[in-house]
């Protein structure tokens, strides 16, 4: 919503900055869900170090949470990255329940 000034120019209310910002901050998550699943599934995925061990750079993810970001919405996050990539790893859950507890 624009809000009128007295010399008739158009400003953006501190409301709609705020919204503005969620909006920005939520895509730049979504990118990098994207990325770190692409990552992970076709390429670390087919890594495997001293024939024992995965590297799992989807954990990445959740420490680019910055703190005050609400624990739901964090834990939220987590199990679909997880769940994503149990689906195309055919891991069956395994990294759904490491990522949360």
């Amino acid at each position: 919503m624009k809000i009128n000034s007295y010399f008739g120019v158009n400003h953006l209310s501190p409301f709609d900055l705020r919204k503005e910002r969620m909006n920005i901050d939520f895509l730049k998550r979504l990118l990098w869900f994207a990325v770190l699943t692409v990552a992970q599934v076709f390429v670390l995925n087919h890594i495997h170090l001293f024939a024992v061990a995965t590297p799992l750079l989807y954990i990445y993810f959740i420490l680019l949470f910055p703190r005050n970001y609400p624990q739901w919405a964090i834990l939220l996050w987590a199990f679909l990255m997880g769940l994503t990539i149990d689906t195309f790893s055919n891991t069956h859950g395994c990294s759904s329940w490491f990522i949360d507890f």
